[in-house]
C-alpha cells in the first residue's frame, strides 16, 4: 500500500454528503468551525466564499472547495446576502422544508464533510492547508475527478437501492482525488504532502508503512530510496522535520494505537505484527512513548474500539 493510502486508512477517512440542491438568490450559508472538513461543489451557477480575513473569492460551475482543518467560512450569492446557520439549513433540507426556493438566480450545490481521526499524530494532518480550492481550470486534466462527480450526482438523484452506500464511497474518493490534484497543482516547499511527491521519500515511507515489522535501518532504507544515507536524512529533515528512524518509530506507535482499538486482537499478536519478539519488548516501547501500558491504553479507549 502506498504511503498516502496507508495514512488515510489509519485516520479512518469517512465521507458524508448532505444534499444536492438549487439555491435561489438571495441566499447565504455560515459554516461554523469544527473538526469536520466541510466541502462544497458548484455543479451549476456561481457564488462567493470566504474564510478568516480573506477577501471573497468567486466559485463557478465545476469548482470545488474543501476546508480540511474545519475552518469557519461562508458561501453566498453575494457578499451582502444574509448568511444563515449552515447546520440549521441542513436540517431544514433533510425535513424537506423550503430553503432558498425563491425566483432569483439559481446555484446548484453539493455540500458535505469528510471526517477523520484527528487525534492521530501524523504529519499528514499538520500539512493539510486551511483551504483547497480547485477551479474548473485546475481540473482540465483530471478526468478521474469528473468521473467521480458524475457518478456521485447520478446516485444522489436516482435514490436507487445501494445509492446511499455508493454516495458515501464516492465522497471519500472525491477527497482523495482532490488531494491528489491539489498536490500536483500547488508548489509547497515542505510537509508530508510535498514529501509524497518526492520519489525517494515516497518509496521509503511506503516500505515503512507496509512492513512495520521489519528491522529497518538507515542503510536498508537508503538502499530502497535510491539515494545515499546522508541524502535521505537531509530530505527527511527538510521536508518532514524528522529523521527516517524517528519517523519509523512514530509510525509503529501510531499503528500500535490503531491495532489496540480492536478488542479481539491479542496484544501478543499486535507485538508480533510490529516486529517485537516478546510482549515485554512491546510493552516497554509503548510505555516509553505513551506513558501507559498497552493494556491500559486499550481500556481507556474502549469506547472507540472497532471490532474485527
Amino acid at each position: 500500500m502506498d504511503a498516502l493510502s496507508s495514512v488515510l486508512d489509519l485516520i479512518h477517512l469517512n465521507g458524508v454528503v448532505y444534499f444536492i440542491k438549487d439555491f435561489h438568490a438571495p441566499w447565504g450559508l455560515n459554516i461554523e468551525g469544527d473538526n469536520l472538513a466541510q466541502f462544497h461543489v458548484i455543479t451549476r451557477g456561481e457564488c462567493l466564499f470566504s474564510w478568516a480575513n480573506h477577501s471573497p473569492i468567486r466559485l463557478s460551475t465545476g469548482d470545488i472547495v474543501i476546508f480540511p482543518v474545519g475552518t469557519a467560512h461562508w458561501l453566498a450569492d453575494s457578499a451582502g446576502s444574509k448568511k444563515h446557520n449552515g447546520q440549521k439549513v441542513i436540517k431544514q433540507i433533510n425535513r424537506q422544508e423550503p430553503v432558498f426556493d425563491g425566483h432569483g438566480y439559481a446555484t446548484t450545490l453539493i455540500c458535505g464533510h469528510f471526517a477523520f481521526d484527528r487525534i492521530t499524530d501524523h504529519p499528514f494532518l499538520s500539512s493539510l492547508p486551511e483551504c483547497i480550492h480547485l477551479t474548473n481550470l485546475d481540473r482540465t486534466h483530471s478526468s478521474s475527478l469528473d468521473a467521480i462527480l458524475t457518478l456521485l450526482i447520478k446516485e444522489m438523484t436516482s435514490k436507487s437501492p445501494g445509492s446511499d452506500a455508493l454516495v458515501k464511497k464516492m465522497a471519500e474518493l472525491l477527497f482523495i482525488q482532490c488531494l491528489k490534484d491539489y498536490m500536483r497543482s500547488k508548489k509547497e516547499t515542505k510537509g508530508f504532502l510535498t514529501a509524497l511527491l518526492d520519489p525517494h521519500l515516497s518509496r521509503t515511507m511506503e516500505q515503512m508503512h507496509s512492513s512495520p515489522e521489519k528491522p529497518w535501518t538507515l542503510t536498508s532504507l537508503a538502499k530502497i530510496s535510491g539515494i545515499s544515507r546522508t541524502g535521505l536524512i537531509n530530505k527527511f529533515k527538510r521536508l518532514l522535520g524528522d529523521t527516517p528512524g524517528n519517523y519509523f518509530q512514530k509510525w509503529k506507535l501510531l499503528k500500535s494505537c490503531e491495532l489496540l482499538q480492536n478488542p479481539n486482537a491479542p496484544i501478543s499478536d499486535i507485538a508480533s505484527s510490529l516486529g517485537y519478539s516478546s510482549d515485554a519488548a512491546f510493552n516497554k516501547f509503548f510505555k516509553r512513548n505513551m506513558k501507559i501500558t498497552p493494556s491500559k491504553y486499550r481500556r481507556e479507549h474502549k469506547n472507540t474500539m472497532i471490532p474485527s
